[in-house]
């Protein structure tokens, strides 16, 4: 999507020859147990918010970006991890996939 990507770190000031600055941040996050959903499953709900700037730091858009992620207690993807961690991974690739395909 970009000739070159620099990542900036929080707090830093961002090089001067950046063209533009992708700042992004979770706003929500919420996650369900089994004996909260009445399933086997565990689920992770992430809310994304980018934020997009130009050169001269001036906010452009912001766009938000949800994600989910569903896991069975006893999930082969789970293998030796809980499956609390395999929602929370697959929510991350949600967003992921919705950044590679929606983003513009």
């Amino acid at each position: 999507m970009f000739d070159r990507v620099v990542i900036v770190p929080s707090g830093e000031r961002p090089p001067d020859e950046i063209d533009l600055l992708v700042e992004p941040s979770i706003f929500a996050l919420e996650f369900a147990l089994p004996s909260q959903t009445v399933t086997n499953d565990y689920a992770v709900w992430i809310k994304y918010r980018l934020k997009i700037y130009d050169a001269s730091g001036q906010e452009q858009a912001e766009y938000a970006a949800p994600a989910y992620g569903k896991a069975a207690r006893e999930s082969l993807m789970a293998g030796t991890k809980s499956a609390l961690t395999s929602a929370s991974e697959l929510a991350l690739r949600d967003a992921a996939v919705l950044l590679l395909t929606r983003f513009e």
